[in-house]
């Protein structure tokens, strides 16, 4: 059976990451876990159908500098933390070098002989 959709998403974005998606249980459904973790990241996947407080502004900033890389900063009134959005593919190509050096550092030390 395939996975839902929602999953499908979680399994494919903990890939494009180097790991795993984390499992769920009864005992851990909605506390603490996020959907995928490496050395660096703690991932929180979210399937809505449209993210309407960026997708806009992304496009209208792809629009006007194609060439550039399109970022969106979220701050929600009255609190004080601020969040970055840019496309998944843009983010991956900015930390490519850190998840190579990441994999580097998981693989076994090469034996010459």
């Amino acid at each position: 059976m395939p996975p839902n959709t929602w999953k499908k998403f979680e399994l494919d974005v903990a890939r494009l990451f180097g790991t795993e998606r984390e499992k769920r249980t009864t005992e851990n459904w909605g506390k603490k876990e996020v959907d995928a973790k490496t050395e660096y990241f703690a991932i929180q996947c979210k399937y809505n159908k449209t993210v309407r407080f960026a997708e806009k502004d992304l496009e209208k900033a792809e629009k006007l500098y194609p060439k550039k890389i399109a970022v969106c900063v979220y701050k929600s009134k009255g609190k004080e933390k601020k969040y970055i959005i840019l496309q998944l593919q843009d983010f991956l190509n900015l930390i490519d070098p850190l998840l190579k050096a990441e994999r580097i550092m998981d693989s076994p030390p090469i034996r010459e002989e």
